[in-house]
């Protein structure tokens, strides 16, 4: 029994409860296309009909990883994530712990990006007012309210969790 076509059906239907129609878009034409000669583990497709649903599958996650980067204002969570990165260094004395400050780093990117992405769900009317905001992601109407939400939610969690977890020594008087 292939589990493939199983495991792409429930992808797509998690997709499509969840927040994130772009991504339920990009799972179902991977699955429609690419996986749907598969019978008893074996293709009877050919191969030509998967090349250009992958091809626009790769270019949709292309797409909403560029809207990812204008949503969290990469550039401006790089400055926040170097003078991060400049403290630990600076704290550390003689000894420098490269895995700690690896994991800091993702932390702080994630959490910096989590902060960019609920300033510009705020401040999305004046956004659209502004001729330097109005081409981001929320006023142009490439994302919706909902998709920067959770991926507001998401980062932020998760920066914060890899920051307590993998880089907060905890006191031995706790």
């Amino acid at each position: 029994m292939l589990r493939y076509p199983s495991l792409l059906r429930s992808l797509r239907q998690a997709s499509k409860e969840a927040l994130n129609p772009q991504i339920s878009s990009v799972i179902t034409s991977a699955s429609n296309s690419a996986f749907s000669g598969f019978a008893y583990g074996r293709a009877f497709s050919t191969a030509s009909a998967a090349v250009p649903a992958a091809a626009a599958s790769f270019a949709r996650l292309r797409e909403l990883a560029q809207l990812y980067k204008q949503l969290s204002k990469a550039k401006l969570s790089a400055l926040v994530v170097s003078t991060t990165a400049a403290g630990f260094v600076a704290g550390s004395g003689d000894h420098i712990d490269w895995t700690k400050l690896w994991w800091t780093y993702v932390g702080t990117t994630a959490a910096a990006s989590s902060a960019n992405a609920l300033n510009q769900i705020y401040e999305v009317a004046n956004d659209s007012m502004m001729k330097r905001t109005a081409r981001r992601p929320l006023p142009t109407g490439k994302m919706s309210m909902a998709h920067a939400l959770a991926f507001a939610a998401v980062t932020g969690i998760g920066g914060v969790a890899i920051l307590a977890s993998q880089v907060t020594q905890p006191h031995e008087s706790l």
